[in-house]
């Protein structure tokens, strides 16, 4: 197991003269916890307790200190800090050791000071160690044990810790000083102090989990002091007289008792002497942090936020990120396309995190998975997905027909709507600035709106009516739906002064003949020759107007016979050009134009295809068709109207990328389709 970066820049370097164990990073290790979503579990006063772990746990980081030798040269505890692997809603048994006194060893495993006439500062208990348990309460349960040091007399007790405790301090003995007991190892008791002279005894020596009892003497001031709890015990120290003169003589201290961590621990640190007063156990349980997907956000024209939440149960975040897969069951498992999340870490505490999206596919659905990664080891959520239909793609194509009108323009566009349910309007009017403001009149558009599910490109048509002769109007076609409002490009076009333009061609002798025929030309103002029946007028002197006759025109030609009234249409009478009546008569106005329609996408990439069909304004036409891509037009395709002239084209590669088709009909364009 390892920590995470973010761990490991809150955790401290062991003291000099630390031991480490330990496996990953063994010269760090925890010596203060860090800000926790549980607070740490912290026992300081001695005794014992049981902590139960919560049930996410899977890691506790541990600090445990044992307590110092009674006296003022009582050793100090030494101090254990590691990683241990658990189960969440294990019992933990926790000691913590107290410092020895002058008449007593201190709680969990101090030795008692030898016994005298009376107490005196020179023979003091050893302090207690400090340990975990789990799996039950006896020695062979202890996880970890923070080494107590000796208790203290004329000299220093020796001091807690690994890979042994310390030994005590050694007097003089020709002074009559007792021998100090020895520190404990990891593997046996520290040996107790012998005795000086022959009416006192040895320390005895130190054991598992228990430090060794001074020697006691017959008189105060010479028994030997305790030594101090352990994994094994220091050794007591031995009773002291010296000989003569020299006859005071003192006890020896205890020796400090060792340290231990489980093998199944990691970066494991020891401190020897690191503790004064009574021993403490500091717990901070850690886990795999909890991760929740969110709803995804924002899904607008092929782009999504992704949203995530992750707890970090005590162990930081270090990366946060999600997964992403048009698959379902893929992202959970860190399958599909990745993406780094922000802010990507937390050290405690709750992280809301997110990732944005671009370049999606429309009519296509998602599926996603946020995953985090700690010291702990890495988590996902569960499975959330999206689709993506977006706000519409529009554009606004060209007037559908050469022939515009005095009063009234049809112009066409194609609308995508990209899976979601869509209106369209034709907006307009003859200030530029308004249209590209968002703002005119709105003119109806067929069809005019879609239902979910519609994701190809449809061609749509508006007739704008009401409108001013030999007036430029400004037109945007315009479709929204619940994702947005998509507004293709502002264009223009100019309606012409009346409906068509016709000519009159007067008779050589119009008064010398009652009776004359008179031909007519008709076209549109474009020079279009038209079809459909033409009046002519004279007017009189007296402003009186009256018919000649009605020319049947045809391609642009026709003639009719009149006869005129004797009198005043025979004096200075005006003959006048005929009014072209086809377009509000029987006789429809011939409309020349050319439209292509996309009824189907499929494949991708370079192997994208399409299915083109379209009208054009007579049959039997030859129609080019076009792509058009970065600016460069090609020619994909040619085919020929049927007599009704419609036409069809199915298959054409077009190819990855943005690309337009369209077609032409000699000198006219269609629409362009975007695919």
């Amino acid at each position: 197991m390892s920590l995470s970066p973010n761990l490991l820049r809150r955790v401290a370097l062991p003291t000099a003269g630390a031991v480490v164990l330990g496996l990953g990073i063994g010269l760090i290790a925890p010596l203060t916890p860090a800000s926790a979503d549980v607070a740490p579990y912290v026992k300081t006063t001695p005794g014992t307790d049981t902590y139960t772990l919560p049930s996410w746990a899977t890691t506790v980081r541990v600090e445990i200190k044992g307590a110092q030798g009674g006296g003022d040269k009582g050793g100090k505890g030494g101090s254990v800090a590691a990683l241990l692997p658990v189960t969440g809603g294990d019992s933990i048994v926790v000691n913590v050791g107290g410092q020895g006194s002058d008449s007593a060893g201190g709680s969990n495993g101090g030795g008692a000071p030898g016994s005298g006439l009376t107490t005196g500062t020179n023979h003091f208990g050893g302090g207690g160690a400090s340990d975990i348990r789990i799996g039950g309460s006896a020695l062979g349960d202890r996880k970890f044990v923070a080494g107590g040091g000796g208790g203290g007399g004329d000299q220093s007790g020796g001091k807690g810790g690994a890979p042994a405790g310390t030994d005590g301090i050694d007097g003089i003995l020709a002074y009559g000083y007792g021998s100090p007991g020895k520190g404990g190892t990891q593997s046996a008791g520290g040996a107790g102090g012998a005795v000086t002279g022959s009416d006192g005894t040895s320390g005895t020596a130190g054991a598992s989990g228990l430090g060794g009892n001074g020697g006691d003497y017959a008189a105060n001031e010479r028994a030997g002091a305790g030594g101090g709890g352990g994994y094994f015990g220091g050794g007591g120290g031995g009773a002291g007289r010296g000989i003569g003169v020299l006859s005071h003589g003192y006890g020896g201290p205890g020796g400090g008792g060792s340290s231990y961590a489980t093998g199944s621990a990691t970066n494991v640190t020891f401190d020897t002497g690191a503790q004064a007063g009574n021993g403490s156990v500091t717990i901070t349980p850690m886990g795999l942090p909890t991760v929740t997907t969110g709803a995804a956000t924002a899904i607008n024209a092929g782009r999504a936020t992704l949203n995530g939440t992750a707890t970090t149960n005590n162990a930081a975040v270090s990366d946060a990120e999600f997964f992403y897969s048009t698959t379902s069951g893929q992202a959970c498992n860190r399958q599909g396309t990745h993406v780094d999340a922000t802010p990507a870490s937390k050290v405690s505490g709750t992280l809301a995190f997110s990732a944005n999206l671009s370049g999606l596919a429309y009519g296509t659905t998602y599926y996603y998975c946020a995953a985090v990664s700690s010291g702990q080891g890495n988590v996902t959520g569960t499975e959330q997905s999206f689709a993506i239909g977006g706000e519409p793609q529009v554009t606004t194509g060209n007037p559908i027909a050469i022939l515009t009108q005095d009063d009234e323009v049809s112009v066409q566009g194609t609308v995508n709507p990209n899976d979601v349910a869509t209106t369209a309007v034709m907006r307009y009017s003859t200030s530029q600035a308004v249209v590209e403001g968002g703002g005119g009149q709105t003119a109806s558009v067929s069809p005019g709106s879609w239902p979910d599910g519609t994701a190809t490109t449809r061609s749509v048509t508006s007739t704008i009516t009401g409108l001013s002769a030999n007036t430029t109007y400004y037109y945007q076609l315009q479709a929204t739906n619940t994702s947005g409002v998509g507004n293709g490009g502002v264009k223009s076009v100019t309606t012409k002064i009346g409906p068509a333009n016709t000519v009159l061609t007067m008779p050589s002798n119009p008064v010398g003949n009652r009776s004359s025929t008179y031909r007519v030309s008709v076209a549109t103002f474009d020079g279009v020759p038209l079809t459909g029946p033409v009046t002519l007028t004279v007017t009189n002197p007296l402003n009186q107007v009256s018919v000649l006759c009605v020319a049947a025109v045809t391609n642009g030609s026709g003639s009719c016979s009149g006869a005129l009234m004797v009198g005043t249409n025979l004096i200075n009478a005006k003959f006048n050009n005929g009014a072209y009546i086809g377009d509000s008569g029987t006789t429809g106005l011939k409309v020349l134009g050319v439209s292509t329609n996309v009824t189907k996408v499929k494949g991708s990439g370079s192997k994208r295809k399409v299915d083109l069909s379209g009208k054009t304004y007579k049959g039997k036409q030859t129609v080019t068709v076009y792509k058009r891509k970065n600016g460069k037009t090609t020619k994909i395709a040619t085919t020929t109207s049927s007599k009704h002239g419609n036409w069809s084209r199915k298959g054409l590669n077009v190819g990855g990328g943005t690309v337009y088709v369209f077609s032409k009909v000699k000198k006219l364009e269609s629409n362009r389709a975007k695919v």
